[in-house]
């Protein structure tokens, strides 16, 4: 059976998704940011006949989210995102949502990506010290937005960015870091569902003319600090060779695969 998930499922909900918490950063995120009642954020659980909920999938907008430990209701939860409507992108551990793909769902070619998490920061990997990193504030949203616009690694992403990034500021989760020249921003960094443990290390980019310059892993190095300083753990995942040379230079270690299907 798939219902949608409450407050009162919510001890429940956390005793399955804690058994892998790297790996469900982004829900526990969700539920320790925003709750149960908004309207851009649903949970759906499937529970046995035990009344045991043993799969999630969760909607933040039209982007979402599913875990499971064992094999779950996949039909059921194609059935889910379809009365949605707007399906922009499913992610997951690869294993799981690679399930969708023998479904009616109209998802694309997945990309799949290295999961990684740091425990901490290799002491030979070093950043120019000239390199003037800056904390970003909301005023600095159109910028940042603008930046990812110019990159076409970035052109498959979630329309809603603006909104995302606002709502975790309004929610104290947004830490983002850029490095601009001349007044534009040329670089960024910023976590994603950061919670009271962990939180992800995402839109990691730069401004083709300004590569190789080490903006970026400066932005990352900095986060990565703030995140080591407060006990938690920073988590990223990849798909680029060059990118992922630079993540384990930093420190970040391999614990699985990650797929999104658009």
């Amino acid at each position: 059976m798939i219902r949608k998930l409450t407050q009162e499922d919510n001890k429940e909900l956390m005793k399955l998704i804690m058994k892998e918490p790297e790996f469900n950063l982004y829900i526990i995120g969700d539920i320790e940011n925003f709750g149960y009642n908004q309207n851009f954020l649903e949970y759906f659980g499937e529970f046995d006949r035990k009344g045991v909920l043993i799969a999630v999938l969760v909607r933040y907008f039209s982007i979402f989210n599913l875990y499971a430990k064992n094999e779950f209701d996949v039909n059921g939860f194609v059935n889910i995102m379809k009365n949605q409507g707007k399906v922009e992108m499913l992610s997951g551990k690869t294993n799981l949502v690679s399930k969708f793909e023998k479904t009616s769902s109209e998802f694309n070619e997945s990309e799949l990506h290295y999961f990684a998490v740091l425990k901490e920061i290799n002491e030979s990997f070093k950043v120019d010290r000239e390199i003037d990193v800056k904390k970003a504030s909301v005023e600095d949203i159109g910028r940042i937005a603008e930046l990812r616009e110019k990159i076409k690694e970035f052109s498959h992403g979630s329309h809603d960015f603006k909104e995302i990034i606002l709502n975790d500021f309004k929610a104290g989760t947004a830490h983002e870091y850029y490095v601009e020249v001349d007044g534009n921003i040329v670089s960024h960094a910023q976590t994603s569902a950061e919670n009271s443990m962990s939180a992800m290390v995402v839109s990691v980019m730069t401004d083709s003319k300004y590569r190789k310059k080490g903006f970026a892993s400066a932005c990352v190095k900095v986060i990565c600090e703030d995140l080591l300083k407060q006990g938690k753990t920073p988590c990223l995942f990849y798909k680029n060779p060059a990118a992922g040379a630079i993540y384990k230079s930093i420190g970040f270690k391999e614990i699985g695969f990650w797929s999104m299907y658009m």
